[in-house]
């Protein structure tokens, strides 16, 4: 009777052990191995055509100067390409007159952008060469709905106005002859919103 338990034991615990090999042999681990890398020059490509200056004559807009009449004296406005808005500004007599530029930035994207701005004057004055054109020229930039130095914020399939608004300082007169000239830059920046 003890052979036969003892046989019986022995039995089972092979049993147990080829049914724990045959589940050994039965089972296969998988695993994912990856790398993740973002190149600078893909990161941008969101955006890329997709935050720009609306086209729609409606969107381009000027105000307080000149846009018949004369040629010398006419401004105006344009979109040259989807991140590049121009304006010719040559309606200035004095101190009392302004103009200022309007156009519509849209963003296409599928994400909410935040713009940061950098404005300079650059140039040279071409009358007088004791004064720069930054000492000639007030320039100034605002966005629609925004007071000075909020951040901007476009949301996906929103748009947002910024102008330009140029004047002679106080105090500066208009050349009798020849012409005061000077370039202005407003770079804009929109980044993807954390």
């Amino acid at each position: 009777m003890k052979n036969r338990k003892l046989a019986i034991v022995a039995f089972l615990l092979v049993a147990v052990m080829a049914i724990g090999v045959g589940y050994a042999a039965l089972t296969d681990y998988l695993r994912v191995n990856g790398d993740i890398e973002v190149h600078a020059a893909n990161a941008g490509v969101v955006f890329d055509e997709k935050i720009y200056f609306s086209t729609e004559p409606s969107d381009i807009t000027i105000s307080g100067g000149k846009t018949e009449g004369d040629v010398a004296l006419i401004d105006s406005a344009s979109v040259t390409s989807p991140d590049v808005a121009t304006f010719k500004c040559n309606s200035l007599s004095s101190s009392a007159s302004e103009v200022t530029f309007g156009y519509v930035i849209k963003n296409d994207s599928d994400y909410d952008a935040v713009v940061t701005v950098a404005a300079t004057m650059q140039g040279s004055e071409t009358v007088n060469p004791n004064n720069t054109n930054a000492s000639v020229f007030d320039v100034s930039y605002a966005f629609v709905g925004y007071n000075e130095g909020d951040t901007v914020e476009i949301a996906k399939g929103g748009s947002v106005q910024v102008q330009v608004t140029i004047s002679l300082k106080d105090g500066v007169v208009a050349p009798t002859e020849g012409s005061i000239t000077g370039t202005y830059i407003l770079e804009m920046t929109a980044t993807a919103q954390q």
